[in-house]
């Protein structure tokens, strides 16, 4: 093998400088042991906060229907305080 097979074969690996690990190691190490993990993990955030986030427009629509409720609510004693008033 000569020196230029030999150094195109080492150039896709960065070279250890001073007993460093070279620049992405640890990210490419962390990856490799928790990769699946913190997929899993993401997996389920995501999900929880789909069902977190339905649960809020259910609990949204149910408050504005409320509250549309007690609008007619008030718009009805309002007309009949009116009439009374009409007719005294």
């Amino acid at each position: 093998m000569s020196d230029e097979n030999h150094h195109s074969e080492n150039s896709e690996h960065a070279p250890i400088v001073n007993g460093a690990n070279p620049p992405g190691v640890i990210e490419q190490v962390r990856e490799l042991l928790f990769g699946e993990t913190m997929e899993a993990r993401f997996s389920e955030l995501e999900t929880r906060l789909t069902e977190l986030r339905s649960d809020s427009e259910h609990a949204q629509a149910s408050a504005i229907d409320g509250i549309g409720e007690a609008i007619a609510h008030l718009g009805a004693n309002i007309r009949e305080m009116s009439a009374k008033r009409k007719s005294a």
